[in-house]
């Protein structure tokens, strides 16, 4: 697992065989008012449980140099990102596991794609270790095909 930084870009890549995947996550921090109540940051993704809150802003995943498509729904909710690492699911499915949150707004999120597109996130629920989310991507580009 790699540290990811609370500021600016974190790189790690991985080989899997023929296949190397690299990630890049970026984010920024964004200091939290408890004078103003718990979780008074003006961005309701903070969790209240680090000052400053950390932010994750975007998210690239490469396979073998090619740009993997990531929807913009991936970032959401994804705040206080602490490590994240590869693994291989499958032939030709790969997963990014991010670590977050502390204590009770802990989780871990899993997110699964290949080659061409996230297919899958996963939010599990750190003290709980339930799954509390799951979103599936379906390949919608056959649909607009003439």
């Amino acid at each position: 697992m790699t540290e990811v930084l609370a500021d600016g870009r974190t790189h790690f890549s991985g080989n899997f065989g023929r296949t190397t995947v690299a990630v890049e996550i970026a984010g920024h921090s964004l200091p939290l008012d408890h004078s103003r109540g718990h979780n008074h940051s003006g961005d309701v993704r903070c969790t209240g449980g680090r000052n400053p809150c950390t932010l994750v802003d975007s998210l690239s995943i490469r396979v073998n140099g090619h740009l993997v498509e990531v929807p913009r729904s991936i970032v959401t909710g994804l705040s206080d990102a602490n490590r994240a690492g590869l693994a291989v699911v499958g032939p030709g499915t790969y997963k990014l596991v991010i670590e977050g949150g502390d204590a009770a707004e802990a989780y871990t999120a899993i997110i699964r794609f290949d080659h061409k597109r996230v297919k899958q996130r996963d939010i599990i629920e750190g003290e709980a270790g339930m799954l509390a989310e799951r979103t599936v991507y379906r390949d919608l580009s056959h649909a607009f095909a003439h």
